[in-house]
């Protein structure tokens, strides 16, 4: 099931929530992702868990260190998306998060679509829920 979610419901122990720093909301989806740093002709084959209109976090046992500029490129039905992007965090043994730095509007308008499309899935997934309690 696909839903917008962020830290905001997270507590930091003390009570209080730490502020939303996202401008986009996230939308959980596995897209195929490739990740290319500028001075290497490999790239790393990746897969996203989550995506926003401002980046995504992919999976990668061996993530890219921090403030790395790199060519992203992942694909929503079947349309590349591409860009170039800087890593924002990296968590060993778990993924990147990435920020796209320049989404040109015809994939932005491609990327928004699809998010919108699993937003309402997602809506409609859980008002398809049905409770049923038996009668004792």
């Amino acid at each position: 099931m696909a839903d917008a979610y962020s830290n905001a419901g997270v507590s930091n122990g003390s009570g209080t929530r730490p502020p939303e720093r996202r401008r986009h909301a996230r939308v959980r989806c596995n897209l195929p992702a490739e990740i290319r740093r500028a001075e290497s002709p490999f790239t790393l084959q990746a897969e996203t868990t989550d995506v926003s209109l401002g980046g995504c976090y992919v999976a990668t046992t061996f993530p890219l260190p921090k403030d790395l500029t790199v060519d992203f490129r992942c694909w929503v039905a079947g349309t590349p998306i591409a860009c170039k992007a800087v890593v924002r965090t990296a968590d060993p043994g778990v993924g990147n998060g990435i920020e796209f730095l320049d989404l040109d509007e015809l994939s932005r308008a491609i990327l928004s679509v699809y998010l919108d499309s699993l937003r309402e899935e997602g809506a409609l997934a859980q008002e398809s829920i049905i409770v049923i309690r038996p009668h004792i």
